[in-house]
């Protein structure tokens, strides 16, 4: 299993990005601070048949803060690789410039696969 990680250096921190791929999904943590789990997210892709517009559908989020941004980036990873995700979260602030800095690491990390 081969991970990949990607640093982003803020003003205020630093966002340490881990993932890995696997055949029909994506195993991914995101944290701004300490490595400890904080919330868990599992997104499953809608299937073509279901909706021609893609999408994920409702993710299920287990957590103590932030649990809708886990379910954004959950769903929006879904959307964009077709996988299962499982995402590990630890966030200490969210803010819209931290969340678009991460789908944009992301989705470089993607291209990268």
């Amino acid at each position: 299993m081969r991970w990949i990680e990607k640093i982003i250096i803020e003003e205020k921190s630093t966002i340490r990005i881990f993932y890995t791929n696997f055949i029909n999904g994506i195993l991914i943590f995101i944290t701004d601070s300490e490595n400890k789990i904080v919330n868990i997210g599992i997104g499953v892709p809608l299937s073509p048949l279901i909706s021609k517009t893609g999408g994920a559908t409702n993710p299920l989020v287990f957590g103590i803060k932030n649990e809708l941004i886990t379910k954004t980036f959950v769903m929006k990873i879904a959307e964009m690789t077709n996988k299962i995700v499982i995402a590990i979260i630890n966030l200490s602030e969210v803010g819209i410039k931290k969340i678009s800095s991460i789908i944009n690491a992301i989705s470089e990390i993607l291209k990268e696969i």
